[in-house]
């Protein structure tokens, strides 16, 4: 599955366009989070700052009341055991 198919099937994006834009910032904040993990820099307050990240950006395209983002929930404890 592409990113232009991911997008697609989003149930609440508005436009493809919008979709790719959040799914692009999602792609650049894991590459910054993925440095500071492999430098073993990541602390319990940026932790928290990547999933208020993640959870808003993926509320933009699968609404709030989607599986996805009651799944992620706002506990870091909770993201902390799922693998990426």
């Amino acid at each position: 599955m592409g990113l232009n198919d991911f997008i697609k099937a989003a149930p609440d994006s508005s436009t493809p366009a919008e979709g790719k834009a959040v799914i692009e910032k999602i792609e650049e904040r894991l590459q910054r989070i993925k440095q500071l993990l492999q430098e073993k820099r990541v602390q319990q307050g940026r932790l928290r700052m990547w999933i208020n990240f993640l959870r808003t950006q993926l509320t933009i395209i699968y609404g709030k009341n989607s599986d996805i983002i009651k799944f992620i929930g706002s506990s870091p404890d909770r993201v902390g055991r799922i693998s990426i």
